[in-house]
């Protein structure tokens, strides 16, 4: 948690698994976390845990890539298994899918 006159302007929930920490859910009180580069300070503490805890890889979310990637993240694309049910809308959506797999090129741009 990360308070501020005794008031908590975020928190993060993390868990270590198999050598790793997993950072799953982040919250933050504006306009508070902005004026104290919040985002930024919760990146280091969850560094600084980790390597205190000797784990050797820090996983986040996929938000805010442009600011990870300045942070010198590196990224993980992942596939997404979606099977629609409905067969006029499986037909349908088969031919556009691609345009739902962007990452890796809207990333490409920012060290993605």
């Amino acid at each position: 948690m990360f308070e501020h006159q005794r008031r908590i302007i975020g928190w993060k929930l993390c868990c270590a698994h198999g050598g790793m920490l997993i950072d799953k859910y982040v919250g933050f009180s504006y306009p508070e976390a902005r004026w104290f580069g919040l985002f930024f300070v919760s990146w280091s503490a969850c560094l600084q845990y980790a390597l205190r805890h000797g784990l050797n890889r820090y996983v986040i979310g996929w938000t805010d890539p442009a600011v990870k990637a300045y942070l010198g993240a590196r990224f993980t694309f992942t596939r997404h298994a979606v099977w629609v049910r409905n067969p006029l809308l499986h037909t349908g959506l088969r031919r556009p899918s691609h345009l739902f797999e962007a990452d890796a090129g809207a990333l490409a741009g920012i060290g993605g």
